[in-house]
């Protein structure tokens, strides 16, 4: 059974939404040719809110691979669109789960508005919660949205955090262990204390000749993760490896005829993979795919003409493929699962598993696969 639970405490969530929709144009995102079609009054919204915004916010004081840490873990007042995702395999003796945590801010203005009452308020935040288990038991996804207003919802920048009534990803850095998100999830469905562990290498936006856009951000292909999870069915420690990325920039576009999905894979000797495949949503042209092998020691080669073709399900995808014309890089990737409720605000959200070959040895691993958007 799938449990959806979904809070609206302001007439603007719905404009968060619909900016989620396209948060998979962000880091390694590629550019459609085109200007998107107008999808109704939705688009219409937005394009209003990106013409309001686009006078009030400078130029970003923080370029493209030119980042500073641990500063830019945390919130970008100079930008009207963020996003902080994070993507976790967790095992437990009860089995495997895939969860997915997103962070989403939109803001209107620079500064807060210049009004006495409490509830004045120039950002709204989104946080949305997705729990795959590793059988055909059904899923939980959670979705909030909140003015940054009266405490119920906010940001810090030192240390860098974010909450949403209860719920909050706060950052902790110290000498002994590295740096950690510290995630704390409060939900009648999926109650959760995980501490996250950022590993080496660190990729940014500016590491790879992936076009990203106008968005600016990094990855962490390998993230560590400890704590305990507890869900309808009971709590129980986990342990598990993850991605995490963070990206920012302008508000992103809703609609037109290009779509986006994105792969991200991690292999168990330490190898990750992004691929970033354009494509027409009608099927009038071939799809592009662009992808960067991140080998487990910080080095970056973009792979030369990837193929990415995907077999379709009765109700989903359910198989890809990837082959360099070479021959060095030979993947068959499977959906992880048999759950269909996968599906958020962004798109359709797979776990996959993953095996082949890349430059002459066996690879294994898993992932997930963004596609595209509603």
């Amino acid at each position: 059974m799938s449990h959806n639970v979904n809070w609206s405490r302001h007439p603007a969530s719905w404009v968060l939404a619909a900016a989620l929709v396209v948060a998979g144009w962000v880091l390694f995102s590629h550019r459609g040719p085109e200007s998107p079609a107008p999808r109704g009054d939705l688009s219409a919204v937005l394009s209003a809110w990106d013409q309001e915004t686009a006078g009030a916010f400078p130029k970003p004081a923080s370029e493209r691979g030119q980042l500073r840490f641990p500063r830019d873990h945390g919130a970008h007042a100079d930008v009207p669109f963020e996003v902080w995702d994070t993507v976790m395999r967790l095992t437990s003796e009860q089995g495997t789960r895939w969860l997915r945590v997103r962070f989403l801010r939109l803001a209107a203005a620079v500064r807060a508005p210049d009004r006495g009452s409490a509830w004045a308020a120039s950002e709204f935040l989104r946080a949305e919660l997705t729990l795959v288990p590793g059988a055909p038991a059904g899923s939980a996804h959670v979705v909030r949205n909140s003015r940054v207003a009266l405490g119920i919802a906010g940001r810090a920048s030192d240390p860098p955090k974010l909450w949403i009534d209860g719920d909050s990803l706060a950052w902790v850095r110290t000498d002994a262990s590295g740096d950690q998100w510290e995630l704390v999830l409060h939900e009648s469905e999926l109650q959760a204390r995980l501490q996250l562990t950022l590993a080496t290498p660190r990729v940014t936006s500016g590491d790879t000749d992936l076009p990203g856009g106008p968005w600016t951000g990094y990855l962490y292909p390998h993230l560590a993760v400890t704590g305990e999870l507890k869900t309808a069915d009971g709590a129980r420690p986990v342990l598990g490896t993850g991605w995490f990325t963070h990206n920012w920039g302008p508000v992103p576009p809703v609609g037109g005829q290009v779509t986006f999905d994105r792969w991200l894979l991690q292999f168990d000797h330490g190898d990750a993979l992004v691929l970033v495949q354009t494509r027409r949503r009608d099927g009038s042209a071939p799809p592009s795919s662009r992808a960067v092998w991140i080998a487990a020691n910080g080095q970056i080669r973009a792979l030369d003409r990837p193929v990415a073709q995907v077999k379709t399900g009765m109700r989903r995808p359910d198989a890809w493929s990837l082959i360099t014309p070479d021959g060095r890089t030979r993947l068959k990737v499977e959906a992880a699962t048999e759950s269909t409720d996968t599906a958020t605000d962004q798109g359709m959200s797979i776990p996959v598993r993953v095996q082949g070959q890349h430059d002459g040895r066996p690879v294994a691993g898993w992932g997930v696969i963004d596609v595209g958007s509603p």
